[in-house]
């Protein structure tokens, strides 16, 4: 009864899709951005025209083959060639030759579904036998090739289906300063187990490299940046036909993945005139180094996110004459972290960026994320006559992070969605429900904000005379216990017509208001900061450097500065409609065509 849009191998293949992103222009809405050169991230937005809403991409929930892939645990990376940290799950990373089926619910989801604030991706890829398949896709600009086979192991025992695809790009074939690599493998294991059990393992692995520098034909001076991850995902999930009363099918679902990324800088950093090399992590006055002349300067950032799932839910029916009834219920648990060395200077001395921005900050310090939810839905199918039913979807799920701790979440999502069906070629159908996305390590956990203020300045022509003092003020927030999950209130009501020739026609108009995404709170402090000057505050000797009389400034100033808190200060208002048209299957060449198309 939801909105929702399924894609299959077949479109998939006429589209000659390279990632999950190219698949996702098929469906309404979605800006149409023509050949990928894959050299940017890929995120994707919901139902909106503003396509640089971190909300949106981050509150797209992603789900292969159960499993949820998810972008809470990564955080901040000020080297990165491509924006990481609450900002969206990157689809490059997901190849589309091994996809079997998508489905994109962009109304109100299932309460199964959480997490999320947008909408809801769910990815099932390829399982069971398959034939010997080699793909390879070449244009300007990408080159993508893939080989695939899925082998039936004999009666019992089974089938195993395994994947390779390699993928390159540039972002100009002319030159070599912008590139993509991607190789991404998978196995997977399925078997049913004495009729009642069915099970799904599945092993994937992939390696991500993207590169910015300068085209080695061109002898220059220049920077070059490398960002590259790689990542594993083992996931286990079944489904046991208990058939009891309460009890009818038990599905549980397992998953671990983590993922090794490093981000890489080499530039040269302009002293333009002179700048100082301020480096200090505690408050403070501090003489510090300046820079005449330009140098060259590495560092990086490595992270290390982790992920556990776990989920099982139990669904059972019960029926009284023409009405039907299927419950469906479960719990999750979710643990996400990021223990690695983080932001980093090669030479401290000589930072990438000697300002406020260029502290290195490990992340071994920042807690884990803990998540449990559970969640409870009714399905209801009455059938009123003939030709009239009515159905109803209703559930609710909490959701709650960190709990027992101070910066501790929850929310409680009620969805709803009915249909009803008034004659075999009409039906008209609506649906209102709150999705909530709980916030990222990077929301709760963010970077202490370092102010660093000029207090005194001499320079004569005697670089040993000369002398060069900053303050720096620190403001440390190591949690954030202020923060509500984003809250997406989504409505829909729409109506499905079936045409001749087994054509069918919808429209559905739908509004989507998030009141509290997440964004920077703008809180303020003061502190006092002394400044000294050659005619006060600076005792100077000739031929000496000078003393700085620390109880004699020339002015003492107030100085504003912001706190580096995030808060739930982004609100956001969609709504359009959304029009599919299926105009069936023309026999005589077997072949459909459908047309998506949305006003936002």
């Amino acid at each position: 009864t939801s909105t929702s849009s399924k894609i299959g191998r077949q479109a998939m293949d006429h589209l000659q899709a390279t990632s999950l992103k190219d698949i996702m222009q098929l469906i309404p809405g979605q800006l149409l951005s023509g050949v990928s050169n894959m050299t940017s991230s890929e995120k994707l937005t919901i139902r909106t025209l503003n396509t640089s809403s971190g909300n949106n991409a981050f509150g797209t929930s992603i789900l292969v083959d159960g499993i949820p892939v998810s972008d809470n645990a990564s955080l901040s990376d000020k080297t990165a060639i491509n924006s990481t940290g609450a900002t969206g799950v990157d689809l490059r990373q997901i190849g589309a030759d091994n996809i079997e089926s998508v489905e994109v619910i962009r109304g109100i989801p299932s309460a199964e579904y959480g997490d999320l604030a947008s909408g809801a991706v769910i990815v099932n890829t390829k399982a069971g036998y398959t034939p010997f398949e080699i793909r390879t896709k070449i244009n300007p600009v990408t080159f993508n090739t893939s080989v695939g086979k899925g082998w039936n192991l004999g009666k019992n025992k089974g089938s195993i289906n395994s994947s390779l695809d390699y993928v390159q790009a540039w972002g100009d074939p002319r030159q070599k300063t912008t590139s993509f690599d991607r190789i991404t493998g998978g196995v997977t294991y399925t078997r049913t187990i004495g009729k009642l059990w069915y099970t799904n393992t599945k092993l994937s692995v992939s390696n991500l490299l993207d590169f910015r520098g300068t085209d080695p034909d061109v002898i220059t001076e220049g920077t070059e940046n490398t960002q590259k991850s790689f990542s594993f995902r083992v996931s286990h999930n079944g489904r046991i036909s208990v058939n009891s009363k309460f009890m009818r099918t038990l599905s549980y679902a397992i998953g671990y993945s983590e993922s090794y990324t490093e981000s890489k800088n080499k530039t040269i950093v302009s002293a333009g005139g002179g700048i100082p090399i301020i480096t200090s992590l505690t408050n403070g006055y501090y003489e510090v180094p300046y820079v005449l002349n330009s140098y060259n300067a590495s560092g990086g950032t490595i992270g290390n996110p982790k992920s556990f799932y776990a989920k099982v839910s139990n669904s059972f029916f019960y029926n009284i004459k023409n009405l039907q009834q299927r419950f469906n219920m479960g719990v999750e648990y979710k643990l996400e972290e990021n223990k690695a060395k983080g932001f980093y200077n090669d030479n401290e001395l000589l930072p990438l960026r000697p300002n406020s921005n260029g502290r290195e900050r490990p992340y071994y310090d920042i807690p884990g994320l803990n998540q449990i939810s559970a969640y409870f839905e009714d399905n209801i199918n009455w059938e009123i006559s003939e030709n009239k039913i009515f159905k109803l979807q209703a559930g609710v799920r909490f959701d709650m992070l960190q709990p027992g701790k101070p910066e501790q979440v929850y929310s409680l999502s009620p969805r709803f969605n009915a249909s009803l069906k008034l004659a075999n070629w009409l039906d008209i159908r609506g649906g209102w429900g709150l999705n909530s996305k709980t916030p990222g390590l990077s929301h709760l956990y963010p970077e202490a904000k370092y102010t660093d203020r000029e207090v005194a300045k001499y320079l004569p022509s005697n670089i040993q005379n000369q002398l060069v003092v900053y303050q720096t003020y620190i403001t440390i927030v190591e949690r954030n216990n202020m923060l509500k999950n984003a809250t997406n209130s989504k409505t829909e009501l729409g109506i499905d017509l079936q045409l001749p020739n087994k054509m069918s026609f919808s429209i559905v108009a739908y509004r989507d208001y998030m009141a509290n995404g997440f964004g920077s709170f703008s809180q303020y402090r003061t502190f006092l900061s002394n400044y000294y000057t050659a005619n006060k505050g600076m005792i100077i000797k000739p031929g000496e450097k000078p003393v700085l009389d620390w109880n004699n400034p020339a002015r003492v100033d107030t100085v504003f500065t912001t706190t580096g808190v995030i808060g739930n200060t982004e609100a956001s208002l969609d709504k359009g409609v959304e029009f599919d048209f299926d105009f069936g299957q023309i026999k005589s060449i077997r072949t459909s065509f459908k047309i998506g198309r949305a006003h936002v």
